[in-house]
């Protein structure tokens, strides 16, 4: 469906780094994994990110909304737009596209089209002067995030609550939607619609009055959804809903206690549900983290960062996924106190791994973004795991700009649990005109000390001049050197090594640039009256009585018509000669001949180099 209505636009996305300081709360707390990178959108310009999705070129699909001028310049002040940001795997910005919906948009949650393209969902306002309510769009783009087609899917219905809404694509292609709609009693709904936006079916879940937040594929082709209704105080609910929108069952308070909600769900390796939420009492408004059993029913619940004493600051969980160890990692945001103001509370984005018994295994709060010091300075609203092994999270942070606090988006890309740290120290040097030597540090932890036996082998990778890097070998296990050769001459050969285990592999470290010299072949010819070698005459016929050998080292040999090439077949005839066995005339180019030719000359000739007699 095509309207007339629709404005985007391109811009630009800078970042800067922030870094993350870890809690303890469990004795049995492991440490957290490691930033990889980190994208902080423009701070200059208010915006947000909601949702995030892997590509299936390595790179990231995220969406959320930032503040622009008026296209049409009616309004004076910046109003929101919808957009899409593209990243590579190493967390660039590749290109971001804003849309503008009627007016006014904004972008919750997407997913991958499968021809390519990105699927958006959103709101819009254009500014309906006699409703607090919203359109709910959904957009398609193609691989660029130019649009295709979009449809208001609920006109003047949609009310933004804390969570959702949300959309995923089903393994057939077509799309489930999770939202609310006002205009039917507050009613929260799943809808199921076509890969062109058309309308298959829609179900009323949760009650009469709610709204739903979040929606996934089960492992026997239904869908189970989670949200939050008021039919009977404040609660959460969970539904389980075939793929025709029939409900199979729901399961009203599944904690057993008012006051709460359910933001996300995720399906478990065991057939069970992972949920996360908030409770919205005065007294305990806490993040939690649960296990509700195939039936929705309570397994487990473990409370996260609930501040003593309590504030009205909403604190919960917007996201949770089983990771690839079947553990359990949520994100949201948590209420903390600020020492540095007497009395002020404000809460601050949090990430926690917990056991399959709801113990906590790592937890990262960011304490500070920027110079913050509002009521509201940060969440993580989308949490996904990486083909990796890693995580990738979206969401804000409030920073002072001017005076001014702005919402700021962040992307943070963590690397895999379990990797081994690069080494702590590499040294590249030149060994042999055709040899470099590779000695490095393995970092046990502190920084780099004695090697320690732990089953890692180490990547190297090589980089001549501006080419681009390739992989020339992998070590056995604890292995701390390399030796490259051959290598050419007038070269800058750089290398990078990672470590390895059954984890994955670790960030690189670089080595020195080694500049390789114009080498020449050389002939030294050992004369026993001087008790020395002594340089091959360029100008004279080749006289045995010079040497019984020849010390040959250089690159490659000349072309058959160069002198240079004649000394060394006339030597290699000499050298057979008093062998008498073996024809030494092509062996001599590849230095076979060695061995034997060094038994004919005085102990002290032969020259022991780098595992090579030259």
């Amino acid at each position: 469906v095509f309207m007339s209505r629709i404005r985007f636009s391109v811009s630009v996305v800078f970042g800067f780094v922030f870094s993350f300081v870890a809690s303890h709360i469990s004795a049995q707390q492991i440490s957290p994994p490691e930033v990889e990178w980190i994208n902080i959108l423009n701070p200059s310009v208010a915006n947000q990110l909601r949702s995030i999705v892997q590509t299936p070129d390595g790179g990231y699909i995220t969406a959320g909304l930032v503040l622009i001028k008026d296209p049409e310049g009616i309004s004076i002040n910046l109003i929101p737009a919808a957009t899409l940001i593209k990243l590579s795997g190493f967390g660039d910005t590749e290109w971001t596209q804003t849309y503008l919906i009627e007016k006014m948009s904004k972008g919750y949650s997407n997913c991958l089209a499968s021809d390519g393209g990105y699927i958006l969902l959103g709101s819009a306002n254009n500014n309906k002067p006699e409703s607090c309510c919203r359109d709910l769009f959904i957009l398609k783009t193609d691989s660029r995030g130019i649009p295709v087609w979009h449809n208001i899917l609920i006109y003047n219905g949609f009310l933004e609550y804390i969570g959702g809404p949300s959309i995923i694509q089903l393994r057939n292609s077509d799309y489930v939607i999770a939202a609310n709609n006002v205009n039917s009693l507050y009613s929260s709904f799943l809808m199921r619609i076509t890969t062109n936006g058309d309308l298959i079916w829609k179900t009323t879940i949760g009650g009469l009055h709610g709204a739903a937040y979040s929606v996934m594929q089960t492992a026997d082709n239904g869908l189970i959804s989670v949200g939050r209704y008021w039919d009977e105080g404040d609660n959460g609910y969970i539904t389980k809903v075939n793929l025709d929108g029939d409900i199979e069952w729901q399961n009203f308070k599944p904690l057993d206690a008012c006051d709460n909600l359910l933001c996300s769900v995720a399906q478990t390796s065991d057939a069970n549900f992972i949920v996360t939420g908030g409770n919205w009492t005065y007294s305990d408004k806490s993040m939690f983290v649960s296990k509700l059993d195939t039936h929705g029913d309570l397994l487990w619940i473990t409370k996260l960062q609930n501040i003593d004493p309590p504030y009205r600051l909403y604190s919960g969980g917007f996201s949770v996924i089983e990771s690839k160890d079947h553990n359990y990692v949520a994100s949201g945001k948590v209420a903390i106190k600020d020492d540095s103001i007497t009395g002020y509370t404000r809460t601050i984005a949090y990430i926690a791994k917990l056991d399959q018994l709801g113990n906590v295994l790592w937890d990262i709060p960011q304490y500070y973004w920027g110079v913050v010091y509002t009521a509201q300075a940060g969440n993580i609203y989308s949490l996904k795991q990486t083909v990796d092994g890693g995580l990738i999270a979206v969401g804000y942070t409030v920073t002072q700009i001017d005076g001014n606090y702005r919402g700021v988006g962040v992307i943070i890309k963590f690397r895999p649990e379990g990797l081994p740290k690069p080494p702590a120290q590499v040294s590249a040097q030149l060994r042999t005109e055709q040899s470099i030597g590779l000695d490095w540090i393995a970092d046990n932890g502190d920084g780099g000390g004695a090697q320690v036996a732990n089953d890692i082998t180490y990547v190297l990778e090589k980089k001549t001049g501006s080419s681009v890097w390739q992989k020339i070998g992998e070590t056995a296990v604890n292995v701390y050197k390399w030796i490259d050769t051959p290598v050419q001459p007038n070269e800058d050969i750089t290398f990078r090594i990672s470590a390895k285990n059954a984890n994955g592999t670790s960030a690189t470290i670089q080595s020195n640039t080694i500049r390789t010299p114009d080498s020449r072949w050389q002939l030294k010819i050992y004369d026993p009256d001087q008790d020395r070698w002594v340089d091959c005459p360029k100008d004279k016929a080749f006289n045995p009585d010079w040497g019984t050998a020849v010390i040959v080292h250089g690159w490659q040999l000349p072309g058959s018509s160069s002198p240079i090439t004649g000394w060394v077949k006339q030597m290699a005839k000499a050298i057979n000669s008093r062998l008498n066995t073996i024809d030494k005339e092509s062996n001599i180019i590849t230095w076979e001949w060695i061995s034997e030719a060094t038994s004919l000359l005085p102990q002290t000739a032969a020259v022991k180099v780098d595992d090579e007699t030259q």
